[in-house]
């Protein structure tokens, strides 16, 4: 989907804090294993980078005439799939 002048993109009421906690109580409720707080907090700097990204990206494509998404789907897949990672080898990530 392209953006429509005047729509408001995706990221500018998404709540990061709130998806990646929602994510968290899933994977730690499928798991059963409550996540330690210095892995939360990476799994959370981690989210906020990505939409960071995310968002630069947008505003340069934008600002380009390139034509740009509006949709959250694609980077809310990223997140499951990279922090279902971090869940996975929490080693690796701290």
């Amino acid at each position: 989907m392209v953006a429509r002048l005047g729509k408001a993109s995706w990221f500018e009421s998404f709540d990061v804090d709130a998806e990646v906690e929602e994510l968290i109580a899933h994977i730690e409720r499928c798991t059963g294993f409550a996540l330690p707080e210095r892995q939360r907090d990476v799994i959370m700097t981690h989210a906020r980078a990505k939409l960071d990204r995310t968002r630069q990206a947008y505003l340069e494509a934008k600002a380009a005439g390139k034509p740009v998404s509006t949709a959250s789907s694609t980077y809310r897949n990223l997140l499951k799939r990279s922090h279902t990672a971090l869940v996975k080898r929490p080693s690796t990530h701290m």
